[in-house]
């Protein structure tokens, strides 16, 4: 009797998973005709790793359906009608009841045709696992005849595991990614990825038909700098079709894809630039051949106005992307700056001449500028530093001096700064703001690295002002941490906050989930403080507002740089690690190559 009762309880058990699980995906993956999928609607693939539905890009009111993965910080990866958006939620989905085609029907016009076959048929379009889009006809019982068409076959600018870049030789029909216009419109850009038609074993990127990128011819089977990202290509060479394709291991990363950026960048699903390789001949975002030697300068993004008004504004078309207008302005050796005149979509162009100067500013007016920087060559900087250097060491011995004969107890000096050192929740720190140390030695502020678009959150070091007033006009500051190092966002629009439910300090950005600084469990009132130290924390407070315990601090995860207080070494009681790890390149803050700690081998040894 008690075998019995087991038994009947590990049926009953059973059915209730099996209910259980139906119900996590009782959603539907299919649509047949006579059905629609409404504006606010989903179709869900099985397992609930993609979804295909309607979307806006941020600062846009044009709606597109499209599919994107389910969860995580990664957005869209197929656009259906990138080049036909529309305008309200009157749109759906569905499959002509005529003749079988997928079709955005809409309150403002004729039906959008995603598939375009002759013929009467009976058909219906699935959402697979892989993220594929797949039109079948039926046979008069239902049961699948045939595949008509894919959406793997027209792939936008993004490659998942499973699509192929290359050519179909029985067709001629080939396979490659184009680039979104902008950040905000996924209306075709100027650049596109995939096989190169004259040298088959070989991918390029190229900009308006110009070749901007090649790979490399196909080495031993592999890339290998890309087999070390985690992604693992195959080329497929017969008869029918000649093509690349990819796969990755789960334990590399749940949301697989490579992404041709706007500005011609190719980055993987963390924001890492997968032209930054041995194979490749460019790293980072591509330029233009015919540009001005500007030297050691570069262009930084700044927030504000310049000080000349209206510059020179390219009208041309409403098609001129930020890179377009970046390469005019590199091709102006009289220009400073340039920036988008249209905010909605960050198209068209206007550019400054020599003469203007930038203006810091958060007026209405004020908009994202890229700056020249243009570095202060020195005369005889060597000579000066050492003199800088005599200076202090004699102002030291001064300032011991003095220092000995004040009475003990004597109160310091108070500072009048009125720049905030903390954060706390409900408050943000915008791009262009910044968190000031006490004392002023170390900020906190959003950048760029050089000339180019990706955004970090990081602490700069403020230099002595007496010693580098001899060398710079203005403060010189050092980078010595990042905050987001391997998850770059890419446009101005980044915020630091404290998340008002759980406590943790994240960064919020247009074009996906937060990114998540610290992972503290459990909801907590907290507070975030930029120490003198250069020590980000993040506080638990109390009711009052008082400081009752250090949750997270930015000296438990260095990046490249270590400051006074900051250990390397093992903490034996978590096994937690303090090392250094360096950038990728000398304008990239991911993880590079090369790592400085403690031997765990030996206590008084280094490794790197």
């Amino acid at each position: 009797m008690a075998t019995k009762g087991r038994i009947d309880m590990l049926v009953r058990f059973s059915c209730l998973l099996l209910l259980l699980m139906g119900s996590c995906y009782s959603q539907r993956d299919k649509l047949l005709q006579g059905e629609e999928l409404k504006d606010g609607d989903e179709l869900l693939s099985t397992f609930g790793k993609f979804k295909l539905g309607f979307f806006t890009p941020p600062y846009s009111s044009k709606r597109y359906i499209g599919v994107r993965y389910q969860s995580g910080y990664y957005g869209v990866v197929w656009v259906a009608n990138r080049n036909s958006p529309i305008i309200g939620k009157s749109g759906s989905l569905r499959l002509d009841s005529t003749d079988g085609n997928l079709k955005i029907f809409h309150s403002g016009g004729n039906p959008i045709a995603i598939t375009s076959f002759e013929g009467a048929r009976n058909t219906s379009v699935t959402l697979d696992q892989s993220g594929n889009l797949v039109l079948h006809e039926l046979h008069s019982n239902g049961s699948i005849k045939g595949m008509l068409w894919q959406s793997f076959d027209y792939p936008t600018h993004a490659l998942l595991p499973g699509m192929k870049l290359g050519i179909n030789l029985q067709n001629g029909h080939q396979w490659l990614l184009r680039s979104w216009l902008t950040i905000f419109s996924p209306a075709e850009g100027s650049y596109t990825f995939g096989m190169d038609p004259n040298l088959t074993d070989r991918l390029i990127i190229k900009r308006l038909g110009e070749v901007r990128w090649t790979s490399g011819l196909w080495p031993n089977g592999e890339f290998k700098s890309w087999v070390d990202r985690g992604y693992n290509f195959s080329y497929t060479s017969n008869e029918q079709e000649k093509y690349f394709s990819y796969s990755v291991k789960d334990d590399v990363t749940s949301f697989p894809t490579l992404q041709i950026t706007d500005d011609g960048s190719l980055n993987d699903d963390g924001g890492f630039s997968m032209l930054c390789s041995k194979e490749g001949r460019h790293c980072g975002s591509i330029t233009d051949s015919a540009i001005c030697n500007r030297g050691s300068s570069y262009f930084d993004v700044k927030f504000g106005l310049m000080s000349s008004g209206g510059g020179t504004k390219f009208m041309e078309s409403d098609d001129m992307t930020l890179d377009d207008c970046r390469l005019k302005c590199y091709k102006n050796c009289s220009c400073v700056a340039y920036a988008a005149t249209n905010r909605e979509n960050i198209t068209e162009c206007e550019i400054w001449s020599r003469g203007t100067k930038f203006i810091k500013s958060h007026t209405d007016d004020s908009r994202t500028i890229y700056l020249e920087v243009q570095p202060k060559e020195i005369k005889w900087r060597i000579i000066v530093i050492v003199g800088a250097l005599v200076v202090i060491f004699l102002c030291s011995l001064s300032y011991v001096a003095r220092k000995k004969y004040k009475r003990k107890g004597t109160q310091s000096v108070k500072t009048n700064k009125a720049n905030i050192d903390r954060l706390l929740q409900g408050q943000q720190l915008k791009d262009g703001d910044e968190l000031l140390s006490t004392f002023g030695k170390f900020n906190l502020r959003f950048f760029s690295p050089q000339d180019l678009t990706n955004r970090y959150l990081g602490v700069w070091f403020n230099r002595p002002k007496d010693v580098m007033l001899m060398l710079y006009e203005e403060d010189y500051y050092e980078l010595v941490w990042v905050a987001h190092w391997n998850s770059p966002i890419s446009d101005h629009y980044g915020c630091l906050t404290i998340d008002s439910s759980d406590g943790n300090l994240k960064i919020l950005h247009s074009r996906g989930s937060p990114i998540s600084i610290s992972s503290v469990q459990g909801s907590r009132k907290t507070s975030v403080t930029l120490l003198q130290s250069g020590n980000l924390v993040l506080h638990e407070t109390s009711i009052n507002g008082s400081i009752k315990l250090v949750l997270w601090q930015s000296f438990d995860y260095p990046t490249d740089t270590l400051l006074p207080e900051m250990k390397l070494g093992i903490n034996l009681q978590t096994g937690r690690k303090w090392f250094l790890h360096s950038w990728l390149t000398d304008s990239s803050p991911a993880q590079g190559s090369f790592t400085l700690g403690k031997n765990p081998n030996a206590s008084n040894l280094g490794f790197g």
